[in-house]
């Protein structure tokens, strides 16, 4: 392939997850039993765990097919918005300026954004 590697390889692992995430759901048996209504993304409310290359392009497709991301966890604490967190205007380097002052902290943190508009409370 050259240079630069294989087109489509950087969002790869995370269109992945959102699949396995969509096939899931499409089991309304399991679905069931687990208590989740509905076999779409479309309202699903979603934390992602780390906002890296993986988590951020699972958030971002899931987000695309209707999910609200309501929080993303770090391992410094956590960003909260039960209306919503627009991963587009996030970076895996933003959350973690926001969350390096609580370093080495238990803390939790909620953080209103209107993305990057903040309060915060803890």
């Amino acid at each position: 392939m050259g240079q630069g590697g294989i087109r489509g390889r950087a969002e790869a692992t995370g269109l992945g997850v959102f699949y396995g995430i969509r096939e899931a759901l499409g089991d309304t048996e399991y679905m069931k039993k687990a208590g989740i209504e509905g076999t779409t993304m479309e309202g699903k409310r979603v934390i992602v765990q780390g906002l890296g290359n993986v988590g951020y392009n699972a958030a971002h497709f899931c987000q695309q097919d209707g999910a609200i991301i309501i929080g993303i966890a770090e391992r410094e604490g956590g960003i909260y918005n039960s209306n919503g967190i627009d991963v587009r205007r996030l970076s895996s380097t933003a959350v973690k300026q926001a969350l390096s002052w609580i370093s080495g902290s238990a803390r939790t943190l909620r953080i209103q954004w209107n993305c990057w508009k903040k309060s915060v409370t803890s």
